[in-house]
């Protein structure tokens, strides 16, 4: 390229395909993500012996209120797996597991 001459425009990505539900779904399953890394680190803090029994209480509190947000959005994310299932008809069968 010589001096004074423009760049040329850079190609744009190409936009993604989605739903908006599905943008929407891998948000919710990103902040559920962030979440689960929060509780485990918590988790791993309580286990050492270093941690001052003020300090635990307010790990403890935070885990629980954690727990509680991702048990709920698990709770919606099955509601609608059911719901999709539901309008698939009867070509699929929900089935607890054992864990």
């Amino acid at each position: 390229m010589t001096k004074g001459e423009a760049k040329p425009p850079k190609p744009s990505a190409p936009e993604p395909e989605l739903r908006k539900d599905s943008g929407e779904a891998a948000a919710e399953q990103s902040r559920l993500e962030d979440e689960l890394d929060r509780l485990e680190r918590i988790v791993q803090r309580l286990e050492r012996e270093d941690v001052s029994l003020d300090d635990a209480l307010a790990l403890f509190e935070e885990g629980i209120a954690i727990a509680r947000s991702a048990r709920s959005k698990l709770e919606v994310a099955e509601a609608r797996v059911r719901e999709i299932l539901r309008d698939a008809g009867e070509s699929f069968r929900v089935r607890d597991i054992d864990m």
